[in-house]
């Protein structure tokens, strides 16, 4: 790592190797000036993370910039050269119909004229207005005075109440698009003249998620049974209390559960690693590998962000690029094949991992072990 020039990371060194080189230097002192150089070089190697060399994400990367993904490729705005469009196709039912004829004034004359037919124009949009059904049940009264109504629909047991279709607009707004109950008030108010407190909203989400218990029950039960799975958690405000958010998902199912714990305990929580033998597939997060039941594979996108980590920290060390550079082409390889590698091409790839590692113990070999080991091993 270098500031301005100076190369810290040799410098912590050498003044480790001085250390440990001057003679007559009380042992206490050696042992606080360690610990403030390893503090020191700790502290250092937090400067200059970001999402793309370290587990940070995107958000928090410091002066992260805000240009467009078009002003970062020097591409003008809108659809590129040689880009397959998707174009709006026309929809067979149109709710309305309109018949415009040509004006006969406009035609040229001396000529009859008789319609062959229409060329169609549409235009898509998109309709918001309160509707409101009304049931009018039945009263029949007997000849002693006693009355029977018709029984009105399932669920609706009140005068007036608010329909399915508003209780999903209004859950969707809020716990998917992430829009607060107060703006969602609004938009019922203002868009569509319908007054919904914000108290009903919460109900609504509440009856949403009671409602939603069997798909959970169901949703764990695939996940269990699962050849694979990808884990993963994130820090979420719950109430302006930090919670982590642990997910567990393959390419059909996904479930999401917020905890107070990161660890073990949450993932047991979670009821599906306790029963889960497949593949996990995560970052190397320690409380993971407590569950033996199943297979555990590691994330490559946390493997890029660790070795662009070492890249930019020890830039002598020529096996980190070797490393990227081979994920890289693995990666393009699999999905090329269609998502898996035949054996043969599978075995070459692991050998040339294999030579790369063998590269990386002779540019940074492990440390030596302290004397007294030594000594005790050679006996």
């Amino acid at each position: 790592m270098k500031i301005e020039n100076i190369n810290v990371t040799d410098t912590i060194e050498k003044a480790r190797e001085m250390l440990k080189n001057t003679k007559n230097v009380p042992a206490e002192f050696v042992a606080v000036f360690s610990i403030l150089l390893t503090v020191l070089e700790i502290l250092l190697s937090k400067l200059g993370t970001n999402s793309k060399n370290s587990s940070l994400p995107p958000s928090q990367d410091p002066n992260r910039a805000k240009t467009s993904q078009a002003n970062k490729t020097n591409k003008k705005p809108g659809g590129q050269v040689g880009r397959v469009g998707k174009t709006l196709v026309p929809f067979e039912t149109p709710d309305e119909i309109i018949e415009v004829r040509i004006d006969r004034t406009k035609l040229p004359s001396g000529h009859v004229y008789k319609n062959v037919g229409f060329t169609k124009r549409q235009v898509v949009q998109i309709k918001l207005s309160r509707y409101v059904k009304e049931y009018r049940l039945e009263i029949l009264e007997n000849e002693k005075g006693k009355q029977f109504t018709a029984e009105g629909p399932i669920g609706m047991n009140r005068p007036i109440q608010y329909g399915s279709s508003i209780k999903a607009m209004a859950v969707y707004l809020n716990i998917y698009q992430l829009i607060p109950y107060g703006r969602v008030e609004n938009y019922f108010r203002d868009q569509v003249q319908i007054p919904i407190s914000v108290g009903s909203l919460y109900n609504f989400n509440e009856e949403a998620f009671d409602l939603l218990k069997k798909f959970e029950e169901i949703a764990e039960k695939k996940l269990q049974t699962s050849a694979f799975l990808h884990h993963d958690e994130t820090g979420i405000n719950v109430n302006g209390k930090g919670y982590w958010l642990h997910g567990a998902l393959n390419d059909q199912w996904t479930l999401f559960m917020p905890h107070k714990s990161q660890g073990k305990k949450a993932m047991d929580d979670m009821n599906i690693l306790p029963w889960f033998k497949g593949i996990a597939i995560h970052d190397h997060c320690f409380p993971y590998f407590r569950h033996t039941e199943c297979r555990h594979a590691l994330c490559n996108a946390h493997h890029l962000r660790e070795l662009q980590a070492v890249i930019e920290k020890y830039p002598n060390q020529t096996w980190t690029l070797l490393i990227k550079a081979l994920l890289f082409e693995i990666n393009k390889a699999v999905h090329e094949a269609g998502g898996v590698l035949s054996a043969e091409v599978a075995d070459g790839y692991r050998e040339r991992y294999r030579q790369i590692l063998e590269k990386r113990h002779e540019e940074c070999p492990l440390p030596l072990p302290p004397p007294e080991t030594q000594k005790n091993e050679e006996k």
